[in-house]
């Protein structure tokens, strides 16, 4: 395991620790200095809490995307749920693919049964 690895983990965990106490103004400075250390739960954490907040969506967009390509299928998920919102269905199956691929549960039931959300596109889909 490398070096950086480590001490993103160790700031991510800092991050859950003081979130959990209820110090957000010192949670959010950790959970920013695990992105920079290039954490991927971090990335997804803080894509999740500027997109939920609606406080810079084209970050969280990039986030997600940044944590996405490392693998991580949560960002994967939420960047379908994005797509399917802005009805892009090319781009929310390719996430969703792309997350089922990588063996995630909820993707794979949602291949199988699209849309989950988005009753005018099930709606559609179904006709």
């Amino acid at each position: 395991m490398n070096k950086n690895y480590q001490n993103s983990q160790v700031t991510y965990l800092k991050y859950l620790e003081l979130d959990e106490a209820g110090d957000s103004i010192s949670a959010r400075h950790f959970l920013e200095i695990a992105v920079y250390q290039g954490n991927d739960m971090a990335m997804h954490a803080l894509a999740y809490e500027l997109y939920n907040n609606e406080e810079n969506v084209d970050e969280a967009l990039k986030l997600y995307r940044k944590a996405a390509k490392n693998g991580l299928t949560v960002s994967m998920l939420n960047l379908a749920r994005h797509y399917e919102k802005i009805s892009n269905l090319k781009q929310y199956f390719f996430w969703l693919k792309k997350a089922a691929s990588l063996g995630d549960e909820q993707a794979i039931k949602e291949i199988l049964n699209p849309f989950p959300f988005n009753k005018e596109l099930r709606k559609r889909h179904k006709n």
